[in-house]
């Protein structure tokens, strides 16, 4: 037998399948001298900084969207809530100023007030039923108050909203804003982090990348294409 394994037995170890396990074990050691129980500890890497990317503003995120031919010919609704006051009239009037840069106005643009945001959803499939539009906009404010309601409508109308374009195949821009306090609220309707303006951008572009896909809604006639239940 090999000196090594003669004095792991005189310590008290026991050969199994060809190899020792030393009596240092019992002092939870390896032969080799490491923990036979705790990994070999590493010292943790600091995290990477986050890329520039991360920390800039959303408007630096979104540059300016693409455009064709196709947009010419769009129809955007717009809907927004009268709650919400002064703060949901600087969010509409943005929206509206977004798409006439884009060069819908008059009758390419179609509104519909209602009263809050949990009646959103309905106008949004009303709107799509009566009217021959491309993509809708929603515009409103919910802000977080010592109830639950706050969070049990924002879900509900998110929800509704992402369930009725998938089915309508009718992009819906959810421009609905879910602050915690109406200073925040402050900040993204009349303030520089309002994105109200990006809200049209993106309708414009969906709703042309819809209408490169399935075709425009006719505009010269009553019937329309049915998409869904649209």
């Amino acid at each position: 037998m090999a000196p090594s394994t003669t004095a792991f037995l005189a310590a008290g170890a026991a050969p199994i399948g060809g190899r020792v396990l030393a009596a240092a074990a019992a002092t939870c050691r390896s032969p080799l001298g490491v923990s036979a129980f705790t990994p070999a500890r590493t010292a943790a890497a600091a995290p990477p900084p986050p890329p520039a990317s991360f920390l800039a503003p959303m408007t630096a995120l979104m540059p300016g969207f693409p455009t064709s031919d196709t947009d010419k010919g769009l129809r955007v609704g717009v809907i927004r809530t009268r709650w919400g006051g002064e703060m949901v009239d600087a969010l509409h009037e943005q929206v509206v100023a977004g798409l006439t840069e884009a060069g819908l106005e008059g009758e390419s643009v179609v509104e519909m007030t209602v009263p809050g945001a949990f009646e959103v959803p309905m106008a949004a499939r009303l709107m799509g039923l009566a009217q021959k539009v491309d993509a809708i906009v929603v515009v409103g404010l919910l802000v977080q108050g010592e109830t639950g309601h706050y969070e049990y409508i924002s879900k509900a109308v998110t929800g509704a909203l992402m369930e009725l374009q998938l089915i309508s195949s009718i992009p819906i821009v959810n421009g609905i804003l879910t602050c915690t306090s109406t200073e925040q609220a402050a900040e993204r309707t009349t303030g520089p982090k309002s994105q109200a303006k990006a809200w049209a951008e993106a309708a414009v572009e969906m709703g042309g990348l819809r209408s490169s896909q399935v075709g425009a809604k006719s505009r010269t006639t009553n019937k329309k294409p049915s998409v869904g239940f649209f």
